[in-house]
C-alpha cells in the first residue's frame, strides 16, 4: 500500500513540474514577443 502512495505522489509532483515548464515557456514566449515587437516600433 505504502509503495503504491508513493508512486502517486512522484506522478503528481512530476505533472505540477510539467505545468510549470508549460507556464514558463508560455511566458517566455510572451516576453520574447513583447521585447522584439517593441525594439521594431522603436525603429
Amino acid at each position: 500500500m505504502k509503495k503504491v502512495r508513493v508512486k502517486a505522489e512522484q506522478t503528481e509532483q512530476l505533472g505540477l513540474a510539467r505545468v510549470l515548464l508549460e507556464l514558463g515557456k508560455a511566458a517566455l514566449g510572451g516576453l520574447v514577443r513583447a521585447v522584439v515587437s517593441f525594439m521594431l516600433e522603436r525603429h
